[in-house]
């Protein structure tokens, strides 16, 4: 919390999450910005589709276009086949990011 609290400017990042409205709920991330938000951060919502990019590369190029120094993530994985078969995004993120990163399972 105090990397996210101390941060000039805090992004949640959605990726896709229009395609799902009932799994993401109405606004997603509108209930990490409150919480982040009585923790004094600035935070703010972004919304974005992935246009035939991956999920990942749709993350980190974000992050590039915003200067980012920091990126926050929760990592899962799925079976042994699934990842090898479809790839994972905590997986791509690892390998192909070129700001820090805090992976928290």
């Amino acid at each position: 919390m105090p990397f996210i609290a101390g941060a000039k400017k805090v992004t949640i990042l959605t990726v896709d999450s229009d395609r799902k409205p009932d799994y993401y709920g109405e606004e997603p991330g509108e209930n990490l910005l409150a919480h982040l938000d009585r923790h004094g951060a600035i935070v703010e919502i972004a919304k974005l589709a992935s246009q035939g990019k991956s999920v990942a590369d749709t993350i980190l190029d974000y992050a590039a276009s915003q200067q980012a120094s920091l990126l926050v993530l929760g990592a899962y994985s799925r079976s042994r086949t699934a990842e090898r078969l479809f790839g994972g995004v905590t997986r791509s993120l690892i390998a192909d990011a070129e700001l820090p990163l805090l992976v928290s399972h």
